[in-house]
Protein backbone atom coordinates (compact mmCIF):
# COMPACT_ATOMS: atom_id res chain seq x y z
CA UNK A 1 0.00 0.00 0.00
CA UNK A 2 1.47 3.33 -1.01
CA UNK A 3 0.78 6.74 0.51
CA UNK A 4 -1.78 8.75 -1.38
CA UNK A 5 -0.46 11.37 -3.77
CA UNK A 6 -2.46 14.36 -2.66
CA UNK A 7 -2.47 16.96 0.05
CA UNK A 8 -2.30 15.92 3.69
CA UNK A 9 -3.20 18.44 6.31
CA UNK A 10 -0.67 19.36 8.98
CA UNK A 11 -2.28 21.77 11.41
CA UNK A 12 0.05 24.63 12.35
CA UNK A 13 -1.07 27.47 14.58
CA UNK A 14 -0.82 31.00 13.27
CA UNK A 15 -0.77 34.27 15.13
CA UNK A 16 -4.50 34.64 14.60
CA UNK A 17 -5.20 31.22 16.11
CA UNK A 18 -6.29 29.68 12.81
CA UNK A 19 -4.66 26.67 11.23
CA UNK A 20 -2.94 26.24 7.91
CA UNK A 21 -2.30 23.22 5.71
CA UNK A 22 1.40 23.09 5.03
CA UNK A 23 2.43 19.49 4.32
CA UNK A 24 1.70 17.54 1.15
CA UNK A 25 1.99 13.78 0.83
CA UNK A 26 5.08 14.12 -1.35
CA UNK A 27 6.86 16.07 1.37
CA UNK A 28 5.16 14.21 4.21
CA UNK A 29 6.72 10.97 2.95
CA UNK A 30 10.13 12.51 3.56
CA UNK A 31 9.63 12.47 7.33
CA UNK A 32 8.83 8.76 7.64
CA UNK A 33 11.65 6.56 8.90
CA UNK A 34 11.73 4.08 6.02
CA UNK A 35 9.58 2.09 3.60
CA UNK A 36 9.15 -0.71 6.15
CA UNK A 37 5.48 -1.38 6.90
CA UNK A 38 3.87 -3.16 9.85
CA UNK A 39 0.26 -4.39 9.79
CA UNK A 40 -1.26 -3.82 13.23
CA UNK A 41 -4.32 -5.97 12.60
CA UNK A 42 -7.15 -5.40 15.09
CA UNK A 43 -4.93 -3.40 17.44
CA UNK A 44 -6.49 -0.50 19.33
CA UNK A 45 -5.44 3.07 18.57
CA UNK A 46 -3.97 3.48 22.05
CA UNK A 47 -1.93 0.29 21.65
CA UNK A 48 -0.58 1.44 18.29
CA UNK A 49 0.31 4.87 19.68
CA UNK A 50 2.28 3.20 22.48
CA UNK A 51 4.02 0.86 20.04
CA UNK A 52 5.02 3.83 17.85
CA UNK A 53 6.85 5.32 20.83
CA UNK A 54 8.25 2.10 22.25
CA UNK A 55 8.99 -0.01 19.17
CA UNK A 56 8.05 1.22 15.71
CA UNK A 57 9.81 4.57 15.91
CA UNK A 58 13.02 3.28 17.55
CA UNK A 59 13.16 0.36 15.08
CA UNK A 60 12.75 2.71 12.07
CA UNK A 61 9.38 1.39 10.90
CA UNK A 62 7.98 3.81 8.32
CA UNK A 63 4.29 2.91 8.11
CA UNK A 64 1.67 1.13 10.18
CA UNK A 65 -1.47 -0.22 8.51
CA UNK A 66 -4.43 -0.14 10.87
CA UNK A 67 -7.74 -2.00 10.74
CA UNK A 68 -10.91 -0.25 9.50
CA UNK A 69 -11.56 2.71 11.81
CA UNK A 70 -15.25 3.21 11.11
CA UNK A 71 -18.25 2.15 13.20
CA UNK A 72 -19.29 -1.42 12.48
CA UNK A 73 -21.64 -4.13 13.64
CA UNK A 74 -21.04 -5.31 17.19
CA UNK A 75 -18.89 -8.31 17.98
CA UNK A 76 -15.38 -9.28 18.99
CA UNK A 77 -14.49 -11.23 15.83
CA UNK A 78 -12.13 -9.50 13.39
CA UNK A 79 -14.61 -9.66 10.52
CA UNK A 80 -17.11 -7.42 12.29
CA UNK A 81 -14.79 -4.49 11.48
CA UNK A 82 -15.48 -5.18 7.80
CA UNK A 83 -19.25 -4.64 8.08
CA UNK A 84 -19.65 -0.87 8.51
CA UNK A 85 -22.90 0.71 9.65
CA UNK A 86 -21.63 4.29 9.45
CA UNK A 87 -18.44 6.15 8.61
CA UNK A 88 -18.19 7.65 12.08
CA UNK A 89 -14.66 7.30 13.40
CA UNK A 90 -15.71 5.68 16.66
CA UNK A 91 -15.20 1.93 16.54
CA UNK A 92 -14.46 -1.04 18.74
CA UNK A 93 -10.77 -0.14 18.35
CA UNK A 94 -11.13 3.33 19.85
CA UNK A 95 -12.69 6.74 19.64
CA UNK A 96 -12.17 9.41 17.00
CA UNK A 97 -10.06 11.38 19.50
CA UNK A 98 -7.87 8.32 20.12
CA UNK A 99 -7.53 7.78 16.36
CA UNK A 100 -6.34 11.37 15.88
CA UNK A 101 -3.97 11.07 18.83
CA UNK A 102 -2.48 7.88 17.38
CA UNK A 103 -1.73 9.67 14.12
CA UNK A 104 -0.05 12.54 15.97
CA UNK A 105 1.99 10.32 18.28
CA UNK A 106 3.15 8.06 15.45
CA UNK A 107 4.07 11.00 13.23
CA UNK A 108 6.28 12.38 15.99
CA UNK A 109 8.14 9.05 15.85
CA UNK A 110 8.51 9.14 12.06
CA UNK A 111 5.73 6.61 11.47
CA UNK A 112 2.91 7.23 8.99
CA UNK A 113 -0.56 5.68 9.27
CA UNK A 114 -2.23 3.70 6.47
CA UNK A 115 -5.94 3.00 7.05
CA UNK A 116 -7.84 -0.05 5.85
CA UNK A 117 -11.12 1.20 4.37
CA UNK A 118 -14.33 -0.70 3.55
CA UNK A 119 -16.01 0.85 0.51
CA UNK A 120 -17.66 -2.12 -1.17
CA UNK A 121 -20.34 -3.14 1.30
CA UNK A 122 -22.17 -2.64 4.56
CA UNK A 123 -23.60 -5.36 6.82
CA UNK A 124 -25.31 -8.56 5.78
CA UNK A 125 -29.13 -8.67 6.14
CA UNK A 126 -29.07 -12.03 7.92
CA UNK A 127 -31.63 -11.04 10.53
CA UNK A 128 -34.69 -8.83 10.36
CA UNK A 129 -35.06 -5.87 12.66
CA UNK A 130 -33.18 -2.77 13.77
CA UNK A 131 -29.80 -3.05 15.46
CA UNK A 132 -27.17 -0.68 16.85
CA UNK A 133 -23.53 -0.46 15.86
CA UNK A 134 -20.47 -0.12 18.06
CA UNK A 135 -21.11 3.63 18.44
CA UNK A 136 -24.88 3.36 18.85
CA UNK A 137 -25.95 4.11 15.27
CA UNK A 138 -29.17 2.31 14.38
CA UNK A 139 -29.44 0.31 11.17
CA UNK A 140 -32.00 -2.02 9.59
CA UNK A 141 -30.11 -4.21 7.13
CA UNK A 142 -33.08 -6.13 5.72
CA UNK A 143 -34.60 -2.76 4.72
CA UNK A 144 -31.29 -1.36 3.49
CA UNK A 145 -31.53 1.51 5.99
CA UNK A 146 -28.29 2.92 7.41
CA UNK A 147 -28.99 6.48 8.62
CA UNK A 148 -25.60 6.58 10.36
CA UNK A 149 -23.97 7.32 6.99
CA UNK A 150 -25.71 10.71 6.94
CA UNK A 151 -23.81 13.80 5.80
CA UNK A 152 -24.91 17.42 5.47
CA UNK A 153 -25.62 16.77 1.79
CA UNK A 154 -27.34 13.42 2.38
CA UNK A 155 -29.12 13.67 5.75
CA UNK A 156 -31.04 10.44 5.12
CA UNK A 157 -27.81 8.42 5.08
CA UNK A 158 -27.68 5.22 3.05
CA UNK A 159 -31.02 3.76 1.89
CA UNK A 160 -32.09 0.73 -0.11
CA UNK A 161 -31.71 2.74 -3.33
CA UNK A 162 -27.96 3.06 -2.70
CA UNK A 163 -27.19 -0.63 -3.18
CA UNK A 164 -26.92 -2.78 -6.28
CA UNK A 165 -30.14 -4.60 -7.08
CA UNK A 166 -28.58 -8.08 -7.22
CA UNK A 167 -29.55 -9.94 -4.04
CA UNK A 168 -27.61 -13.15 -4.73
CA UNK A 169 -24.35 -14.12 -3.11
CA UNK A 170 -21.38 -14.22 -5.47
CA UNK A 171 -20.82 -17.73 -6.79
CA UNK A 172 -19.04 -17.36 -10.15
CA UNK A 173 -15.79 -15.45 -9.71
CA UNK A 174 -15.12 -15.58 -13.45
CA UNK A 175 -18.18 -13.37 -14.06
CA UNK A 176 -17.14 -9.75 -13.64
CA UNK A 177 -20.70 -8.42 -13.44
CA UNK A 178 -21.59 -10.89 -10.71
CA UNK A 179 -18.40 -10.19 -8.76
CA UNK A 180 -18.99 -6.43 -8.85
CA UNK A 181 -22.80 -6.24 -8.66
CA UNK A 182 -23.81 -9.07 -6.33
CA UNK A 183 -23.24 -9.64 -2.63
CA UNK A 184 -19.91 -10.72 -1.21
CA UNK A 185 -20.74 -13.31 1.47
CA UNK A 186 -24.26 -11.90 1.48
CA UNK A 187 -23.28 -8.37 2.51
CA UNK A 188 -25.23 -5.48 0.95
CA UNK A 189 -23.26 -4.19 -2.04
CA UNK A 190 -22.89 -0.42 -2.46
CA UNK A 191 -23.96 1.08 -5.78
CA UNK A 192 -20.48 2.51 -6.09
CA UNK A 193 -21.24 4.04 -9.49
CA UNK A 194 -23.66 6.52 -7.91
CA UNK A 195 -22.61 10.08 -7.13
CA UNK A 196 -24.18 9.84 -3.69
CA UNK A 197 -22.20 6.80 -2.60
CA UNK A 198 -19.01 8.25 -4.04
CA UNK A 199 -19.58 11.54 -2.22
CA UNK A 200 -20.19 9.83 1.14
CA UNK A 201 -17.10 7.65 0.74
CA UNK A 202 -14.96 10.54 -0.44
CA UNK A 203 -16.02 12.59 2.58
CA UNK A 204 -15.00 9.71 4.87
CA UNK A 205 -11.57 9.36 3.30
CA UNK A 206 -10.99 13.11 3.16
CA UNK A 207 -11.73 13.39 6.88
CA UNK A 208 -9.07 10.81 7.71
CA UNK A 209 -6.66 12.36 5.21
CA UNK A 210 -7.06 15.74 6.84
CA UNK A 211 -6.25 14.16 10.19
CA UNK A 212 -2.93 13.03 8.73
CA UNK A 213 -3.52 9.51 7.38
CA UNK A 214 -0.94 9.00 4.63
CA UNK A 215 -2.50 6.19 2.64
CA UNK A 216 -5.32 3.69 2.29
CA UNK A 217 -5.80 -0.01 1.70
CA UNK A 218 -9.15 -0.55 -0.05
CA UNK A 219 -10.78 -3.75 1.12
CA UNK A 220 -12.47 -5.99 -1.48
CA UNK A 221 -11.29 -3.69 -4.28
CA UNK A 222 -11.92 -6.28 -7.00
CA UNK A 223 -15.61 -6.25 -6.03
CA UNK A 224 -15.97 -2.52 -6.70
CA UNK A 225 -17.26 -1.65 -10.15
CA UNK A 226 -14.52 -0.52 -12.52
CA UNK A 227 -16.68 2.44 -13.59
CA UNK A 228 -16.65 3.84 -10.04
Amino acid sequence: TLPVNAQAEDQTSTSSGSSTSSVTASTAASWVNSDVQVIAFQQTWNTIAKECKDTYGPEDVGYVEVSPPQESIKGSSWWTSYQPVSYKLDSKLGTEAEFKNMITVCKAQGVGIIADVVMNNTAAPDNKGTFTGTNGSEYTPDAGSFPGFATSTYPEGITADDFHTCTDKIKDYTNQEEVQQCRLLGMLDFDSESDKVQDIEADYMARMYNYGVLGFRIDAAKHINTDS
